[in-house]
C-alpha cells in the first residue's frame, strides 16, 4: 500500500517557470531556437517574465527535472 506524501507548493516559483518554459516552446516551435544546440543563460534571460535573470532556484529546479542540462 502506497503512502501519501504531502507537500507545499511555491506558487511564485511555480508561475515562473509555467511563464519561461511556454516562451521557451513557442520559440523553439517557431524555429528561433534550437534545443540541440546549447545556449547561455544570457539567451534564457529573454525567456523569463518581465525580463528578469534566471534566479538559481528556478535553473536547479529545470535541471533536477532534466529540462536542463549541463554540457
Amino acid at each position: 500500500m502506497s503512502k501519501e506524501r504531502e507537500f507545499k507548493i511555491d506558487m511564485a516559483l511555480a508561475g515562473e517557470i509555467a511563464v519561461f518554459l511556454e516562451a521557451l516552446v513557442l520559440t523553439e516551435a517557431k524555429g528561433e531556437f534550437n534545443a540541440d544546440e546549447p545556449c547561455t543563460d544570457t539567451f534564457l534571460d529573454q525567456f523569463m517574465p518581465n525580463g528578469n535573470v534566471l534566479p538559481a532556484d528556478i535553473i536547479n529546479a529545470l535541471m533536477a527535472s532534466g529540462i536542463i542540462k549541463k554540457v
